[in-house]
């Protein structure tokens, strides 16, 4: 495993939903390559972070299952979109 890795794993370690991330922070210690190689990461585990800069968890919608719909409606849970994100508040609808 190369140092990057190390700094881009000890960042990610501790995370969980609702945190905030502060990318510039981390690219001002680290420089912009490891940051868009965290960014990538934490994408590639399946995160997204906001404009706020708040982590979110994608997960497939477990009320459908992700087919989207229920009874031949929308889901109420994911509103059709069959994924929702999770900000440490609750699951909404994620709209890619």
């Amino acid at each position: 495993m190369s140092v990057v890795n190390i700094a881009i794993e000890r960042f990610i370690a501790g995370l969980e939903p609702g945190d905030v991330v502060n990318l510039d922070s981390f690219e001002a210690t680290h420089g912009p390559a490891l940051r868009r190689e965290l960014e990538s990461e934490i994408e590639g585990r399946g995160f997204v972070i906001d404009s706020r800069g708040v982590l979110g968890e994608i997960s497939i919608c477990d009320l459908c299952n992700g087919e989207g719909e229920l009874k031949g409606r929308a889901c109420p849970q994911c509103d059709g979109y069959s994924t929702t994100v999770n900000y440490g508040k609750g699951v909404r609808p994620y709209r890619q």
